[in-house]
């Protein structure tokens, strides 16, 4: 895995714990830039080791991810130690444009304090270990969003969260007032970036599907083109079958875009295995198990 360096004040860090970033690696940060990740790793590994969900743990690793927003977003040396680190845990370069139609700055930051190291085997049997954000931590982005945008520190909104009394913030020349929850910021976050919604594949993902050597090839009829949703190099998810032997193709589900790609994003692993064993098999007639035949 690539490593991070800073020349002047830098330590050399490898933690032995699955929830940590640096597990497994050695990477050379300056203190300031390591600590702030550290102590994320450390609220978010306790915030999901803990037999209850209490809230105020929750409060309080929102209120450490906030403040790291605004230090991210600064610009200066932590800034770009931190994007380095995000490519070396392979996560998106963020696009640091808090305003307008952009992707959420923080994502990459939320996804490296709140994930583990998980290890496999690849189709090949070549042994990894990645780095697995807990996708249900993202949400919190867009309250480092709302945060920075509206100069929210995270103490201030530590102090606010699960209170009596509204959060009160101007937008657009109006007053809004927010309930004090986690859930309404992120709705009223919504509100101030109105985004399209986000593509589930990354570059790399596109690039690994396009590496797949198909099972099979069919000219794609006019008939096909009415009977599936789909356009040149996009995924769509279909209904197949099979009977006397051969491969049927119904039709498209409807299911298209990201629906589709969360599939392929969540089954990554096991269809990367299971293409590879399939390619090492001969173009035979095979039988259908029994268990799925068709009882006329």
């Amino acid at each position: 895995m690539a490593s991070v360096k800073n020349e002047t004040n830098s330590t050399e860090v490898s933690i032995n714990d699955l929830k940590s970033v640096f597990h497994g690696t050695k990477v050379k940060m300056s203190d300031k830039a390591r600590e702030i990740i550290s102590n994320l790793n450390s609220v978010a590994s306790d915030i999901t080791s803990s037999q209850f969900s209490v809230r105020s743990f929750t409060y309080a690793y929102v209120a450490e991810l906030i403040d790291a927003a605004h230090e991210f977003a600064e610009g200066g040396e932590v800034t770009s130690q931190l994007l380095a680190l995000f490519e070396a845990l392979k996560l998106p370069a963020p696009d640091m444009r808090v305003a307008g139609k952009h992707a959420n700055p923080f994502l990459s930051l939320v996804r490296a304090a709140d994930g583990e190291w998980i290890s496999g085997l690849n189709g090949r049997g070549v042994p990894y270990t990645v780095w697995k954000p807990n996708r249900s931590g993202e949400k919190y982005a867009a309250v480092c969003r709302f945060a920075v945008t509206n100069g929210f520190t995270g103490s201030d909104l530590h102090a606010l969260l699960g209170g009596k009394e509204d959060i009160e913030i101007t937008y657009k020349g109006e007053d809004h007032k927010i309930k004090p929850t986690l859930n309404a910021i992120i709705a009223f976050d919504r509100l101030q970036f109105p985004t399209e919604e986000r593509a589930v594949l990354t570059t790399d993902d596109w690039r690994h599907i396009n590496r797949l050597s198909a099972l099979v090839e069919i000219p794609f009829t006019e008939r096909m083109a009415h009977a599936f949703t789909l356009s040149e190099g996009a995924l769509c998810e279909g209904l197949l079958m099979v009977r006397d032997g051969k491969l049927m193709l119904l039709g498209s589900s409807g299911r298209i875009g990201n629906v589709v790609q969360r599939t392929f994003k969540e089954r990554y692993t096991e269809l990367d295995r299971a293409h590879a064993a399939a390619m090492r098999k001969p173009e035979t007639p095979a039988e259908v198990p029994a268990e799925v035949l068709i009882n006329e």
